[in-house]
């Protein structure tokens, strides 16, 4: 393991009243506290760290047919906004538990808009050694964002 680790976080949101208009009431925080998080190089794709890229997190889509898709919903979206059913990122720490704290001090765990009980982070493994596959001879380069 690397002296940072990568891991995932999937942060889906809670369902249920409410939950909408909090995550939009403190979307501002959640992206000022996600820009220190780059700041500090704690959040990325690639294998090296020192060139981070800017793909470290995004909201995603609820499922075809979801109740954010329902007109009424829609409307409390602002123009151009889509509906967003939870978080994905990629944050890059020395351990789990300090990749946990992280996700745990966002505005949006600490608001409720993070359903607690399903949001999960977990280690991405190390890219594979330069030579280790046969035929690529740098496998690590291949989809780590360099």
């Amino acid at each position: 393991m690397s002296q940072t680790s990568l891991f995932l976080c999937y942060c889906p949101d809670r369902t249920g009243p409410g939950v909408l208009e909090t995550r939009l009431k403190v979307r501002a925080e959640h992206f000022e506290g996600f820009k220190k998080t780059m700041e500090a190089g704690n959040a990325g794709g690639g294998s090296d760290t020192t060139t981070l890229t800017p793909e470290f997190g995004r909201a995603f889509l609820p499922s075809p047919g979801d109740a954010l898709y329902h007109p009424e919903r829609l409307s409390v979206l602002p123009p151009n906004v889509q509906p967003m059913a939870g978080s994905v990122m990629m944050l890059r720490y020395p351990s789990l538990e300090e990749a946990w704290e992280r996700v745990k001090a966002d505005v949006y765990w600490t608001a409720g808009v993070w359903d607690h009980d399903r949001t999960f982070v977990t280690h991405i493994a190390d890219p594979p050694p330069a030579g280790t596959v046969p035929g690529v001879p740098d496998a690590a380069a291949i989809g780590s964002g360099r």
